[in-house]
Protein backbone atom coordinates (compact mmCIF):
# COMPACT_ATOMS: atom_id res chain seq x y z
CA UNK A 1 0.00 0.00 0.00
CA UNK A 2 2.67 2.17 1.04
CA UNK A 3 4.20 1.78 -2.23
CA UNK A 4 1.40 2.03 -4.61
CA UNK A 5 0.49 5.53 -2.49
CA UNK A 6 4.49 6.80 -3.29
CA UNK A 7 3.83 5.32 -6.97
CA UNK A 8 0.46 7.32 -7.67
CA UNK A 9 2.57 10.32 -6.14
CA UNK A 10 5.73 9.94 -8.62
CA UNK A 11 2.47 9.69 -11.47
CA UNK A 12 0.60 12.97 -10.35
CA UNK A 13 4.22 15.15 -9.99
CA UNK A 14 4.89 13.74 -13.88
CA UNK A 15 1.57 14.52 -14.69
CA UNK A 16 2.04 17.53 -13.27
CA UNK A 17 5.40 18.38 -14.97
CA UNK A 18 4.07 17.45 -18.45
CA UNK A 19 1.21 19.47 -18.23
CA UNK A 20 3.54 22.95 -17.15
CA UNK A 21 5.46 22.10 -19.98
CA UNK A 22 2.63 22.57 -22.45
CA UNK A 23 1.43 25.40 -20.75
CA UNK A 24 5.05 26.78 -21.05
CA UNK A 25 5.48 26.16 -24.94
CA UNK A 26 1.34 27.44 -25.24
CA UNK A 27 2.23 30.88 -23.02
CA UNK A 28 5.83 30.90 -25.76
CA UNK A 29 3.43 31.20 -28.23
CA UNK A 30 1.07 33.34 -26.74
CA UNK A 31 3.48 35.95 -25.52
CA UNK A 32 5.22 36.10 -28.83
CA UNK A 33 4.77 38.67 -31.31
CA UNK A 34 6.01 39.48 -34.61
CA UNK A 35 6.58 42.63 -35.76
CA UNK A 36 7.06 42.92 -39.98
CA UNK A 37 8.47 46.03 -41.26
CA UNK A 38 7.78 46.25 -45.23
CA UNK A 39 10.11 47.57 -47.79
CA UNK A 40 8.80 51.03 -50.15
CA UNK A 41 5.75 49.12 -51.72
CA UNK A 42 3.94 48.24 -48.34
CA UNK A 43 4.78 44.65 -48.70
CA UNK A 44 3.69 42.49 -45.51
CA UNK A 45 0.40 44.17 -46.06
CA UNK A 46 -0.69 41.61 -48.47
CA UNK A 47 -2.87 38.69 -47.69
CA UNK A 48 0.08 36.76 -49.44
CA UNK A 49 2.78 37.97 -47.68
CA UNK A 50 5.99 36.45 -47.18
CA UNK A 51 5.87 35.76 -43.11
CA UNK A 52 2.71 33.18 -43.91
CA UNK A 53 5.61 30.97 -45.49
CA UNK A 54 7.51 30.84 -42.34
CA UNK A 55 5.07 29.96 -39.41
CA UNK A 56 1.89 28.71 -40.27
CA UNK A 57 -1.00 31.35 -39.69
CA UNK A 58 -3.44 28.94 -38.93
CA UNK A 59 -1.89 27.73 -35.30
CA UNK A 60 -0.07 31.57 -34.74
CA UNK A 61 -2.56 34.08 -32.87
CA UNK A 62 -2.99 36.86 -36.10
CA UNK A 63 -3.39 39.08 -33.92
CA UNK A 64 0.21 38.89 -32.38
CA UNK A 65 1.44 39.99 -35.80
CA UNK A 66 2.18 43.53 -36.25
CA UNK A 67 2.48 45.27 -39.82
CA UNK A 68 4.49 48.82 -39.60
CA UNK A 69 3.35 52.18 -42.25
CA UNK A 70 5.79 52.92 -44.40
CA UNK A 71 5.91 56.03 -46.26
CA UNK A 72 5.34 55.38 -49.55
CA UNK A 73 4.21 57.54 -52.65
CA UNK A 74 1.04 59.19 -52.07
CA UNK A 75 -2.12 59.33 -55.02
CA UNK A 76 -1.62 63.37 -55.65
CA UNK A 77 2.70 63.36 -55.65
CA UNK A 78 5.22 61.63 -57.96
CA UNK A 79 6.99 61.49 -55.00
CA UNK A 80 7.65 59.48 -52.14
CA UNK A 81 8.38 60.41 -48.26
CA UNK A 82 10.33 57.10 -47.78
CA UNK A 83 14.14 57.90 -47.33
CA UNK A 84 15.45 54.63 -46.94
CA UNK A 85 15.37 53.55 -43.31
CA UNK A 86 16.06 57.36 -42.50
CA UNK A 87 13.71 59.40 -39.80
CA UNK A 88 10.58 59.17 -41.88
CA UNK A 89 11.10 55.08 -42.44
CA UNK A 90 11.74 54.75 -38.47
CA UNK A 91 8.80 56.85 -37.25
CA UNK A 92 5.85 54.45 -37.31
CA UNK A 93 8.10 51.70 -36.15
CA UNK A 94 9.00 53.58 -32.85
CA UNK A 95 5.24 54.13 -32.36
CA UNK A 96 4.79 50.20 -32.65
CA UNK A 97 7.89 49.73 -30.45
CA UNK A 98 6.49 51.94 -28.21
CA UNK A 99 3.45 50.35 -27.86
CA UNK A 100 4.76 46.78 -27.44
CA UNK A 101 7.30 47.57 -24.60
CA UNK A 102 4.50 49.04 -22.70
CA UNK A 103 2.36 45.94 -22.78
CA UNK A 104 2.85 43.02 -20.49
CA UNK A 105 1.32 40.62 -22.82
CA UNK A 106 3.76 40.97 -24.58
CA UNK A 107 7.23 38.57 -23.23
CA UNK A 108 9.29 38.24 -26.58
CA UNK A 109 9.56 39.58 -30.06
CA UNK A 110 10.54 38.71 -33.40
CA UNK A 111 11.45 41.43 -36.21
CA UNK A 112 10.53 40.38 -39.72
CA UNK A 113 12.22 43.25 -42.06
CA UNK A 114 11.77 43.81 -46.12
CA UNK A 115 13.89 45.67 -47.87
CA UNK A 116 13.67 49.24 -47.31
CA UNK A 117 12.20 47.46 -43.97
CA UNK A 118 15.95 45.77 -43.35
CA UNK A 119 17.49 49.51 -43.08
CA UNK A 120 14.37 51.15 -40.94
CA UNK A 121 15.29 48.10 -38.39
CA UNK A 122 18.87 48.24 -38.51
CA UNK A 123 18.96 51.85 -37.68
CA UNK A 124 16.23 52.15 -35.44
CA UNK A 125 17.62 49.21 -32.79
CA UNK A 126 21.12 50.56 -32.88
CA UNK A 127 19.90 53.42 -31.08
CA UNK A 128 16.72 51.99 -29.30
CA UNK A 129 17.48 48.72 -26.64
CA UNK A 130 14.32 46.42 -26.57
CA UNK A 131 15.00 43.26 -24.17
CA UNK A 132 11.57 41.86 -26.12
CA UNK A 133 13.33 41.73 -29.08
CA UNK A 134 14.83 38.29 -29.05
CA UNK A 135 15.27 37.45 -32.90
CA UNK A 136 15.72 39.53 -36.61
CA UNK A 137 14.78 38.00 -39.65
CA UNK A 138 15.98 40.10 -43.21
CA UNK A 139 15.00 39.10 -46.26
CA UNK A 140 16.30 41.78 -49.00
CA UNK A 141 19.13 43.17 -47.00
CA UNK A 142 19.71 47.07 -47.32
CA UNK A 143 23.25 48.15 -46.34
CA UNK A 144 22.42 51.46 -47.41
CA UNK A 145 20.29 53.98 -49.40
CA UNK A 146 22.80 55.19 -51.65
CA UNK A 147 23.80 51.36 -52.44
CA UNK A 148 20.19 50.55 -53.37
CA UNK A 149 19.46 53.44 -55.44
CA UNK A 150 22.64 52.60 -57.98
CA UNK A 151 22.26 48.79 -58.21
CA UNK A 152 18.94 49.24 -59.18
CA UNK A 153 19.92 52.65 -61.01
CA UNK A 154 21.96 50.04 -62.90
CA UNK A 155 19.85 47.09 -63.69
CA UNK A 156 16.39 48.95 -63.90
CA UNK A 157 16.44 52.73 -65.23
CA UNK A 158 15.92 52.21 -68.81
CA UNK A 159 14.43 54.37 -71.77
CA UNK A 160 11.92 53.00 -74.24
CA UNK A 161 11.68 54.85 -77.52
CA UNK A 162 9.34 52.53 -79.60
CA UNK A 163 10.31 49.09 -79.50
CA UNK A 164 13.89 49.70 -78.27
CA UNK A 165 15.20 49.69 -74.83
CA UNK A 166 18.38 51.74 -74.01
CA UNK A 167 19.99 51.07 -70.78
CA UNK A 168 20.39 55.08 -69.64
CA UNK A 169 21.10 53.20 -66.19
CA UNK A 170 23.97 51.20 -66.80
CA UNK A 171 25.58 52.94 -69.03
CA UNK A 172 25.39 56.18 -66.67
CA UNK A 173 26.84 53.09 -64.09
CA UNK A 174 30.05 53.27 -66.36
CA UNK A 175 31.06 56.96 -65.74
CA UNK A 176 33.00 57.94 -62.98
CA UNK A 177 31.37 59.01 -59.86
CA UNK A 178 28.20 57.64 -60.12
CA UNK A 179 27.96 55.85 -57.24
CA UNK A 180 27.48 59.37 -55.41
CA UNK A 181 25.60 61.33 -58.95
CA UNK A 182 23.04 58.90 -59.40
CA UNK A 183 21.98 58.52 -55.75
CA UNK A 184 21.56 62.44 -55.39
CA UNK A 185 20.01 62.81 -59.11
CA UNK A 186 17.47 60.46 -57.76
CA UNK A 187 16.59 61.64 -54.45
CA UNK A 188 16.32 64.95 -55.71
CA UNK A 189 13.48 64.12 -58.01
CA UNK A 190 11.96 61.32 -56.04
CA UNK A 191 13.26 60.72 -52.96
CA UNK A 192 13.00 64.72 -51.24
CA UNK A 193 13.12 63.49 -47.95
CA UNK A 194 16.33 61.06 -48.33
CA UNK A 195 19.68 62.08 -47.10
CA UNK A 196 22.62 60.90 -49.33
CA UNK A 197 24.99 61.58 -46.49
CA UNK A 198 22.49 60.58 -44.15
CA UNK A 199 22.43 57.65 -41.15
CA UNK A 200 22.91 54.57 -43.30
CA UNK A 201 22.65 50.72 -42.46
CA UNK A 202 26.16 49.70 -43.02
CA UNK A 203 27.53 52.14 -40.64
CA UNK A 204 24.78 51.27 -37.62
CA UNK A 205 25.95 47.55 -37.18
CA UNK A 206 28.38 47.90 -35.03
CA UNK A 207 26.22 49.84 -32.35
CA UNK A 208 23.54 46.67 -32.98
CA UNK A 209 23.06 44.04 -29.95
CA UNK A 210 25.64 41.70 -30.64
CA UNK A 211 23.86 38.59 -28.85
CA UNK A 212 20.69 38.65 -30.74
CA UNK A 213 20.28 36.25 -33.58
CA UNK A 214 19.78 37.80 -37.23
CA UNK A 215 18.92 35.32 -40.31
CA UNK A 216 19.75 37.54 -43.38
CA UNK A 217 18.34 35.94 -46.99
CA UNK A 218 19.18 37.09 -49.82
CA UNK A 219 19.12 35.86 -53.55
CA UNK A 220 21.97 36.32 -56.09
CA UNK A 221 20.01 37.36 -58.83
CA UNK A 222 18.10 40.47 -57.12
CA UNK A 223 18.26 43.40 -59.13
CA UNK A 224 16.89 45.54 -56.82
CA UNK A 225 19.17 45.27 -53.68
CA UNK A 226 22.83 43.39 -54.28
CA UNK A 227 23.51 40.40 -53.09
CA UNK A 228 27.03 42.28 -51.54
CA UNK A 229 24.93 44.35 -49.15
CA UNK A 230 23.72 41.08 -47.58
CA UNK A 231 27.40 39.84 -47.46
CA UNK A 232 28.18 43.32 -45.74
CA UNK A 233 25.60 43.37 -43.67
CA UNK A 234 26.54 39.43 -42.30
CA UNK A 235 30.23 40.78 -42.25
CA UNK A 236 29.99 43.80 -40.26
CA UNK A 237 27.64 41.82 -37.87
CA UNK A 238 29.92 39.65 -37.42
CA UNK A 239 33.00 41.86 -36.87
CA UNK A 240 31.05 43.50 -34.22
CA UNK A 241 31.41 40.58 -32.60
CA UNK A 242 27.52 38.79 -32.93
CA UNK A 243 28.33 35.14 -33.12
CA UNK A 244 24.71 34.08 -33.86
CA UNK A 245 24.55 35.37 -37.39
CA UNK A 246 23.21 33.57 -39.89
CA UNK A 247 23.52 34.37 -44.13
CA UNK A 248 21.00 32.28 -46.32
CA UNK A 249 21.71 32.61 -50.25
CA UNK A 250 19.01 32.15 -52.27
CA UNK A 251 18.95 30.85 -55.91
CA UNK A 252 15.55 32.49 -57.07
CA UNK A 253 15.64 35.56 -59.03
CA UNK A 254 13.75 37.40 -57.28
CA UNK A 255 13.47 40.82 -54.78
CA UNK A 256 11.85 38.82 -52.25
CA UNK A 257 8.78 36.79 -52.17
CA UNK A 258 11.94 33.85 -50.90
CA UNK A 259 9.48 31.77 -49.03
CA UNK A 260 7.04 31.33 -51.53
CA UNK A 261 6.11 27.86 -53.25
CA UNK A 262 8.14 27.31 -56.22
CA UNK A 263 7.49 25.43 -59.01
CA UNK A 264 11.21 24.82 -60.25
CA UNK A 265 11.89 21.43 -57.97
CA UNK A 266 15.45 22.19 -57.27
CA UNK A 267 14.44 25.86 -55.89
CA UNK A 268 11.68 24.49 -53.92
CA UNK A 269 13.84 22.00 -52.01
CA UNK A 270 15.76 24.94 -50.80
CA UNK A 271 12.78 27.15 -50.33
CA UNK A 272 11.67 24.25 -47.54
CA UNK A 273 15.21 23.75 -46.71
CA UNK A 274 15.60 27.43 -45.40
CA UNK A 275 12.12 27.18 -44.00
CA UNK A 276 13.48 24.32 -41.57
CA UNK A 277 16.92 25.67 -40.76
CA UNK A 278 14.95 28.97 -39.71
CA UNK A 279 12.83 26.71 -37.31
CA UNK A 280 16.14 25.19 -35.95
CA UNK A 281 17.76 28.79 -35.06
CA UNK A 282 14.71 30.05 -33.64
CA UNK A 283 14.17 26.69 -32.07
CA UNK A 284 17.90 26.52 -30.40
CA UNK A 285 17.23 30.14 -29.12
CA UNK A 286 14.01 29.12 -26.75
CA UNK A 287 11.72 30.56 -29.79
CA UNK A 288 9.36 27.43 -30.90
CA UNK A 289 6.96 28.48 -33.39
CA UNK A 290 4.54 26.39 -35.10
CA UNK A 291 5.56 23.57 -37.65
CA UNK A 292 4.22 24.16 -41.46
CA UNK A 293 2.30 21.33 -41.99
CA UNK A 294 3.92 20.28 -44.97
CA UNK A 295 7.22 19.85 -43.45
CA UNK A 296 8.78 17.42 -41.42
CA UNK A 297 10.26 18.27 -37.74
CA UNK A 298 14.67 17.62 -38.06
CA UNK A 299 16.34 17.81 -34.97
CA UNK A 300 19.70 17.73 -36.52
CA UNK A 301 20.68 20.91 -39.21
CA UNK A 302 24.03 21.84 -39.90
CA UNK A 303 24.63 25.60 -39.99
CA UNK A 304 28.05 25.34 -41.13
CA UNK A 305 26.96 26.78 -44.51
CA UNK A 306 24.95 29.79 -42.87
CA UNK A 307 27.75 31.22 -41.28
CA UNK A 308 30.77 31.71 -44.05
CA UNK A 309 33.71 33.73 -43.41
CA UNK A 310 32.36 36.80 -44.42
CA UNK A 311 34.48 39.65 -46.79
CA UNK A 312 36.09 42.48 -44.61
CA UNK A 313 37.87 43.70 -47.89
CA UNK A 314 34.16 44.20 -49.37
CA UNK A 315 32.97 45.49 -45.66
CA UNK A 316 35.55 47.99 -45.90
CA UNK A 317 34.74 49.31 -49.78
CA UNK A 318 30.92 49.64 -48.66
CA UNK A 319 32.18 52.00 -45.45
CA UNK A 320 34.49 53.84 -47.22
CA UNK A 321 31.65 54.86 -50.18
CA UNK A 322 29.29 55.59 -47.71
CA UNK A 323 31.86 58.31 -45.68
CA UNK A 324 33.08 59.75 -48.96
CA UNK A 325 29.35 60.11 -49.51
CA UNK A 326 28.57 62.23 -46.54
CA UNK A 327 31.16 64.14 -47.03
CA UNK A 328 29.83 65.07 -50.85
CA UNK A 329 26.56 65.73 -49.39
CA UNK A 330 28.19 68.17 -46.86
CA UNK A 331 29.99 69.75 -49.40
CA UNK A 332 27.14 70.22 -51.61
CA UNK A 333 25.16 71.17 -48.44
CA UNK A 334 27.70 73.87 -47.86
CA UNK A 335 27.80 75.58 -51.15
CA UNK A 336 23.67 75.42 -51.25
CA UNK A 337 23.91 77.24 -48.22
CA UNK A 338 26.73 79.65 -49.26
CA UNK A 339 25.12 80.29 -52.61
CA UNK A 340 21.60 81.46 -50.84
CA UNK A 341 23.65 83.39 -48.36
CA UNK A 342 25.66 85.41 -50.70
CA UNK A 343 22.02 86.11 -53.29
CA UNK A 344 20.54 87.80 -50.17
CA UNK A 345 23.48 89.81 -49.31
CA UNK A 346 23.76 90.87 -52.60
CA UNK A 347 19.66 91.83 -53.08
CA UNK A 348 20.17 93.27 -49.62
CA UNK A 349 23.29 95.99 -51.24
CA UNK A 350 21.21 96.30 -54.31
CA UNK A 351 18.01 97.63 -51.81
Amino acid sequence: MKYTSIMIAILIYVTKVIQAVDLEDDNLLKYTHFVVIPGQDGYGKKADNPLQHIIDTTQFPSENIHYVNTPIATKNSFFTYADFGQYNCQYPLSLLMEQLDSNDSVKRIIVYAISQGTATATNYFKSHQHPKVKALIYEGVMASGNSAISHYGRNKINIRIGGIKIPVGKWFSWTPGSFYTMPYIVSSVVYPWYSIGGQQAIQSLHQMPNETPFILVHSKEDQILSHDDAVVFYTGLKDAGNPNVHLLTSNKATHVDLFKPDEDQDKEAQRKSYIQTIHHILRNKGLELPQLSHLKHTSIIDLTETQPEGDMNLLNHYLGRENAARIFNRTLIAHAIFGITYYLLGRERCS
